[in-house]
């Protein structure tokens, strides 16, 4: 009884070794066809940040990956569109407050009663 339970039990090891070497085979696949995509196109980012999307949120990855193609006129894998300019400069400045208008108007609770 005993040699047969370790017999099953090294089988299923083995077989969950064999699928967790799949899945982080198939997640450094995603990530660098994700770091090729961000790379072609000149979107910002890192090899670690592609990885972590890719290990954490994989629809998430997919969805941003095939919004990019839409939207850069690939089609059947020819690249349809210009050239992007690729800024160095990364940071977003905030508009001051001064340029910011709000049209503000009072909502009267009368008229939703």
């Amino acid at each position: 009884m005993t040699t047969e339970c370790h017999q099953a039990m090294a089988a299923m090891g083995a077989t969950y070794c064999l699928m967790v070497l799949l899945a982080i085979v198939g997640i450094v696949y995603a990530a660098r066809r994700r770091t090729q995509i961000r790379e072609r196109f000149g979107i910002a980012g890192s090899r670690m940040g592609d990885f972590c999307a890719w290990c954490w949120c994989a629809p998430c990855a997919l969805c941003q990956e095939t919004r990019t193609i839409w939207s850069n006129s690939v089609f059947d894998g020819v690249w349809n569109a210009q050239t992007p300019v690729v800024s160095t400069d990364a940071s977003y400045s905030v508009p001051a407050v001064d340029d910011i208008k709000v049209d503000y108007k009072p909502v009267d609770a009368k008229e939703y009663v």
